[in-house]
């Protein structure tokens, strides 16, 4: 927080703000950026009876809900029109980079008590365990698909509190692997007692010629979360249906004809993945995509989108929104694809770096930064690509050399 404060104090000296909008700017920072200040040590945890299993709360470690970070919002929102531009966005950037840091910091610190309570046990006199500790638990499942190359066949895969993974092998067939955060009850010993069968009552699998659908039930009594790690054979075609919570998703190198992912606080990346509609959707996290796709939404919240497409085929149409976060598209073989682009942001810049597209950039009340703006000779292109993007408090660059990324 004091570089944020000397920034403000610089930015006062050189006289680019008044004193009163020195005092709101801080005053923004210390509501904002105070409550993230992680800099006192983390507690220590004792070994002795009385602390074992008790996890107190560490106010530093608390993370503020959003009207924290909306407030700040606001009010440098409202200093935009008087105050100097650039270094405005200086300030900016330097708080999103501190609240990311703070973030990350603290998930570390409430990461560390989890394992602290988990590893912890205490008896009454007897073999029962008084706290509802847990082991990890694996199920594997392993099947094929009947049919020729090129075949669709539809996925779908739910669970919650964790991580799906979907990526290509060689193989024949596929292969489901379950890995679960199960609960250890007092009827239970010791967790090497605990074995895949505790899955069952959560664990929901059909398999068809055609299809594959694997639901984890939530169900916080036997089992916390489950991650599913699925590996497709690459010969055939996919439709794929993927939703969790509180976890991250991934696709690798694989043919699709549809990709349908839906999330929360956690990430989304595509990784060389065709696919001819991607629906992206998810908050508290970024999505990232490699590949090639012609129809993309991708919707996050205090996140940031990267799109990289490998290349342009015919028409295509992103539509990309964030709230708090960067926007980027980065596209290959730039000079052979038409452009439409359509990008409003507040509280960050505007970059476009395309060949034959002109463009400048206007503010529009409430709206700090929009452009309107295509390729000369749009309609005639055989390859196109429709760009509509939208954020707040973050920069849009879409440009198309990786040179240009670092800019």
């Amino acid at each position: 927080m004091r570089e944020e404060i000397m920034m403000i104090l610089g930015m006062l000296e050189e006289g680019k703000i008044t004193s009163d909008q020195a005092a709101l700017l801080i005053e923004a920072v210390v509501e904002t950026v105070g409550l993230y200040d992680l800099e006192e040590p983390l507690p220590s945890f004792k070994d002795d009876a009385k602390n074992a299993g008790e996890c107190h709360h560490h106010e530093s470690a608390e993370k503020p809900g959003g009207e924290g970070v909306k407030g700040v919002a606001d009010k440098l929102s409202g200093l935009a029109d008087v105050v100097d531009r650039a270094a405005l966005e200086r300030l900016v950037e330097r708080i999103r980079d501190t609240l990311e840091g703070a973030v990350k910091s603290t998930d570390q610190f409430m990461g560390r008590i989890q394992r602290e309570v988990m590893s912890r046990k205490r008896t009454n006199g007897s073999s029962d365990w008084v706290l509802s500790l847990s082991t990890n638990v694996e199920k594997v499942v392993d099947g094929s698909f009947q049919g020729e190359d090129g075949k669709k066949i539809d996925v779908k895969l739910s669970t919650w509190n964790g991580r799906i993974n979907v990526e290509p092998w060689d193989e024949p067939g596929f292969r489901v692997t379950v890995t679960a955060d199960a609960v250890l009850g007092r009827e239970r010993e010791t967790p090497s007692e605990a074995d895949s069968t505790m899955l069952d009552d959560v664990f929901e699998y059909d398999v068809a010629d055609d299809s594959l659908k694997v639901k984890l039930h939530d169900s916080r009594a036997a089992v916390r979360g489950a991650s599913l790690n699925v590996k497709l054979p690459r010969r055939f075609v996919y439709d794929m249906d993927l939703e969790t919570q509180n976890g991250h998703v991934s696709v690798g190198e694989l043919e699709c004809r549809m990709v349908k992912v839906e999330t929360s606080n956690g990430r989304i990346e595509l990784d060389n993945t065709y696919a001819v509609i991607s629906e992206l959707e998810t908050s508290n996290g970024r999505i990232v995509l490699t590949g090639v796709t012609k129809r993309l939404s991708a919707r996050t919240s205090n996140g940031p989108i990267r799109i990289v497409p490998k290349k342009i085929e015919g028409d295509s149409l992103y539509e990309l929104a964030t709230s708090n976060g960067s926007i980027e598209v980065q596209v290959a073989d730039a000079d052979q694809v038409g452009y439409h682009i359509d990008a409003k942001t507040g509280l960050g810049r505007i970059v476009i770096d395309l060949p034959n597209v002109a463009y400048q950039v206007t503010d529009k009340g409430y709206v700090r930064g929009e452009v309107v703006t295509e390729t000369s000779g749009f309609s005639e292109k055989s390859d196109r690509l429709t760009i509509k993007a939208r954020t707040s408090n973050g920069k849009i660059r879409i440009i198309g050399s990786r040179e240009n990324a670092n800019s």
